[in-house]
């Protein structure tokens, strides 16, 4: 084999040198290692005195193929039959060293033959030809992040590079930069994000059961505009076992924006209760919230009614047709299609219904024309909270012209495309924090739009239309413009005081130019069609920004926007980690719990042969015996005696009383074989017939010391004799004796 090197052959540098083996290898297809070596440094602590060039690293050194460069001896004791090694012996060698003026590196011999077959494809296989440089692994990295399929990394690597690079590669670089503990790595994620505030709680385990995150920007925008929450259970992560929650709030432009985000791993109230109460400490304008939307979920509106009291809590229209919907149907119900269409399209009437007085007519018919059991479903669940999602109540409360949680759910498709149930709680806060950063982006880009764009439909310069035009945010004006086309339909009176009446709400009032108790100037906070036509009727300019609030007004909006006021960037993130307070376990939390434990012990009992199994399963069936009888069981680890002759079988035979409520509390004596201390009550059963100490008791619970079965519960003391190879009446009267 002709290798372009030859003894003597002279290098600069060790990294000419490392040039020359890497041509070396991709020429002749082969695969070397340093085998031995010795650094510079290394050897002038074994005594060498000249001068060498720091450039050239080693003072000696030695390549040898992948499949050689030391005889290879096994020490295998057979416990691992699968393992497998490169090294075949290959003879295959490049000796190296410094010459004598210690300025160049210089190959001393070369043995060229191997004892294999070189073939290009196995070396190209090999982990030191498919190793990835940085360049290449930052890109595979870089994939990883964006979820991208491994089986298409791979071929793209494959496509770029030509190293055959496996899957196990890039599963061992995806563990490599998670090395991080889960915790470690959501904190150096969040610390990105401006003045992140993250708290975890835990149970007694470690495992993470709750969190919460809110950063400054999202404690800006709620200050800013706190009227209107959104609450809702976007998905699950199915690997964490959480459910997560969004809270938002609608913005000047009528944009939602998340304002926190928390997850919890139950959907009970006092979980949710306590994602609030964070919320609310973290929050000092909690209490300006006017209304909450939410879906149909029991378990939240019990929370919102307990943490935020003062706000009215509404729920989904679109959601509560859905849920009945689901409820009504031929099967459940016992009726037939079309008269399941006919209570669908009454019930929808009625969520539509604009005044009480139509509401409780709806109401009359329904109970009228629809089956018996249609009327009692509808009076247990939806007539007690009609408040919540009928119109005619509805919009006695802030919701901004929404009453759906229809922006809510399209920032739920946003999440859920980007956010998977099956992620880990690191990758699900990269993705959360990437999401938000994109809305945020999209938002103000929006809001630029708003800013610098007119409308190609113009005002008559100096018309009511372009001054509010020009002084609301394009959300506003939509409303604003229809209460001043309504304004014109408006009839008013005078009453004796001379003052403006007009019916509202369905009653006279006084209206006034500045001010008005309907629903709309009340819960949108515009203008409404009395104000403008009490200023019609008094001679005043329509256009004035009284009893505007300063959400809609666009000088204000822009003046606050983020754009122009970057939040400083010397805000420390806050990380807490605490212990998860107690509180009683639910019975799904307690099933949980036992579960996991149940799990492996289920693994444990099949492994090994069929006689540990047996042994094994008969302790499992005996501890549930007593369970289900209402008595107690304990479980302790016993020393194995080595000296112990093979023949011998040892028993250690705890009892306890079955009525007995605290066994752990028993006292401790001493049983005269060792040294170790065991419970009153213990009996340790020799084939000998030797019998250290004992307690009759009503039951007697056996578990081995050495060479015995796995322990068994025995309700007399004859049981033991079988096994023990004893007398009762010796075993009886040495009990007798101790007691």
């Amino acid at each position: 084999m002709s290798l372009g090197l030859s003894e003597k052959d002279e290098f600069g540098s060790f990294r000419e040198l490392q040039s020359r083996i890497s041509e070396l290898e991709k020429d002749n297809s082969l695969s070397l290692y340093i085998r031995d070596s010795r650094t510079i440094e290394a050897a002038r602590k074994k005594g060498l005195k000249r001068e060498i060039e720091g450039s050239l690293v080693y003072y000696f050194l030695r390549f040898a193929c992948y499949h050689g460069g030391r005889r290879f001896q096994s020490r295998s004791t057979g416990s691992r039959p699968n393992q497998s090694t490169y090294q075949m012996e290959c003879p295959f060698c490049i000796w190296i060293k410094a010459n004598a003026a210690g300025t160049k590196l210089v190959i001393t011999k070369i043995e060229a033959t191997h004892n294999h077959e070189i073939i290009k494809a196995v070396v190209d296989s090999l982990p030191k030809r498919r190793r990835l440089d940085e360049r290449e692994r930052s890109d595979v990295i870089h994939m990883l992040d964006r979820h991208c399929n491994k089986w298409l990394i791979k071929q793209r690597i494959l496509r770029q590079t030509g190293k055959n690079i496996t899957l196990r590669d890039i599963h061992n670089i995806a563990y490599r930069i998670q090395r991080k503990s889960d915790l470690q790595q959501i904190e150096d994620i969040v610390a990105d994000c401006t003045g992140p505030d993250l708290e975890i709680t835990t149970n007694d385990d470690g495992k993470v059961n709750g969190i919460f995150f809110q950063d400054d920007e999202m404690k800006q925008f709620f200050r800013k505009y706190p009227e209107l929450v959104v609450l809702d259970a976007t998905c699950k992560l199915k690997n964490a076992c959480l459910a997560l929650y969004v809270m938002m709030c609608v913005g000047p432009n009528g944009e939602l924006e998340i304002i926190a985000v928390f997850l919890t791993a139950s959907k009970d109230v006092h979980s949710l209760c306590a994602g609030l109460q964070l919320f609310k400490a973290k929050n000092e304008t909690w209490s300006d919230i006017r209304t909450v939307m939410t879906d149909k979920g029991t378990t939240e509106r019990d929370a919102i009614r307990q943490e935020l009291s003062q706000a009215a809590q509404l729920l989904s229209i679109f959601h509560v047709l859905c849920a009945v919907g689901k409820d009504i149907t031929t099967a459940k119900m016992s009726i037939s299609r079309q008269q399941r269409l006919s209570a669908l399209k009454a019930i929808q009437s009625i969520a539509y219904a604009s005044t009480e007085l139509q509401y409780n007519h709806l109401r009359d018919c329904f109970h009228i024309s629809m089956p018996e059991n249609v009327v009692r479903y509808f009076e247990v669940n939806w007539h007690p909270v009609r408040f919540e999602w009928v119109r005619c109540w509805q919009q006695e409360n802030v919701t901004f012209g929404d009453r759906t949680n229809s922006r809510l759910e399209s920032v739920n498709r946003r999440l859920k495309a980007i956010v998977r149930a099956d992620s880990s709680l690191p990758v699900f806060f990269k993705d959360l924090v990437a999401t938000v950063g994109c809305m945020r982006h999209e938002r103000d880009h929006g809001f630029v739009n708003a800013v610098e764009k007119v409308s190609i439909k113009q005002f008559p310069a100096g018309s009511v239309e372009a001054q509010f035009c020009s002084s609301v945010t394009s959300f506003a004006l939509k409303f604003v413009l229809d209460q001043l086309d309504l304004s014109n339909s408006v009839e008013f009176g005078i009453d004796n005081d001379k003052n403006l009446t007009s019916v509202v709400n369905g009653q006279v009032e006084n209206i006034s130019a500045d001010q008005c108790v309907c629903t709309f100037s009340c819960t949108m906070g515009l203008p409404c069609r009395h104000m403008f036509a009490a200023r019609r009727a008094c001679d005043l300019p329509l256009f004035s920004l009284e009893g505007i609030w300063p959400r809609w007004l666009k000088q204000s909006v822009i003046e606050s926007h983020r754009i122009l006021h970057t939040s400083a960037g010397d805000s420390k993130p806050v990380v807490l980690i605490l212990p998860k307070s107690t509180k009683p376990l639910t019975t799904s939390e307690k099933f949980k719990k036992c579960n996991e434990v149940v799990e492996r012990l289920t693994e444990l009992a099949c492994e090994g042969g069929t006689d540990q199994f047996t042994e094994r399963y008969s302790v499992l069936m005996k501890l549930k015996k007593i369970w289900e009888d209402g008595d107690f069981a304990s479980v302790s680890i016993l020393p194995h005696e080595s000296s112990m002759d093979s023949t011998a079988r040892s028993y250690s035979v705890t009892t306890c009383a079955a009525d007995c409520s605290s066994p752990e509390s028993c006292s401790v004596v001493d049983t005269g074989e060792t040294d170790t201390e065991m419970p009153a009550g213990t009996i340790t059963v020799i084939p000998a017939e030797q019998i250290d100490t004992g307690v009759a008791m009503p039951y007697l619970f056996i578990s081995p010391l050495t060479y015995a079965p796995s322990c068994e519960i025995y309700e007399s003391v004859s049981a033991i004799e079988e096994i023990c190879e004893i007398s009762v009446d010796n075993l009886e009267a040495q009990l007798g004796k101790r007691s």
